[in-house]
Order: structure tokens, then C-alpha cells, then sequence
């Protein structure tokens, strides 16, 4: 036995999808604070990640939204709109008309109408697709 580590890369050239798929799964993982360059310093600093580069697939870099906080980025990602239309515009956020604070820890951020735009995962699902988060961005 080896350690999935050691073992080789699937050959994912062929439409291949795991048993109970129709399609094949994406999984699309980001890591705060995660500079491009860190990909350079190789598999003795971060094995795991260098493993899923070099099995999967990868963007060589990420040009951030302004502002440069997570949860506009990622929200970004999710939604493929700017800040300005989707509305985080920051990682805590007042909104005077509801005298409401949006940050991390507080429960306001499960509020919808501080979320515009339709992420991906919802797209997905209204599509007939499976699809799941894991703090991304709530």
C-alpha cells in the first residue's frame, strides 16, 4: 500500500464518472491567504495541495477584487459578479437603514439581503445538479 500521496495520478483524459454520477464531480477548493507563489515552493512545503495540482486542475493565480478582503472574493468567484453588484463588499459590513452589522461570527450574515447575485451552487441545484458548500463564504 502507498499513501495517496505516492500514488500516480488518475488519467482523467477520458469522460469518466464515478459510479451514481452523470457528470464528473467538481470540487473547487480556496485557501485563504493562499499566494500564487506558494505553489512554487513545491511538495516538501505543502505535499497535499502540490497533489491536487498536479491530479486536478488549477488557475496559475487569482487577480482579487477590490476590495481585497475574502468574503468579496470569494463571493466573486461564486457569483461571477463584481463587489458593487453582489454586495459584500467587505468581511464585516453596517447597513444604516436596517442598523445591521454583517460580519464572520454573527448571525446577521445568514441574512439574505445582504447576499446579491446567485452563486454557483444555487445555479447548480436549480439545474438539477447536486451540490454542497463547506463555508464558502457561509
Amino acid at each position: 500500500d502507498t499513501t495517496w500521496l505516492q500514488d500516480d495520478c488518475e488519467d482523467i483524459r477520458s469522460h469518466e464518472c464515478p459510479s451514481g454520477f452523470v457528470r464528473p464531480p467538481l470540487i473547487m477548493v480556496s485557501v485563504d491567504g493562499f499566494r500564487a507563489s506558494y505553489m512554487k515552493r513545491g511538495s516538501t512545503v505543502i505535499p497535499n495541495i502540490e497533489k491536487l495540482r498536479a491530479c486536478g486542475t488549477h488557475a496559475p493565480y487569482m487577480r482579487p477584487m477590490y476590495p481585497t478582503k475574502t468574503f468579496p472574493n470569494l463571493y466573486t468567484l461564486a457569483t461571477g459578479l463584481y463587489p458593487e453588484s453582489h454586495g459584500i463588499v467587505g468581511n464585516s459590513m453596517h447597513d444604516p437603514v436596517f442598523d445591521a452589522n454583517f460580519n464572520l461570527r454573527g448571525r446577521e450574515k445568514l441574512n439574505h439581503r445582504w447576499w446579491g447575485g446567485q452563486p454557483i451552487w444555487i445555479t447548480a441545484v436549480k439545474q438539477g445538479v447536486k451540490a454542497g458548500t463547506f463555508f464558502w463564504p457561509v
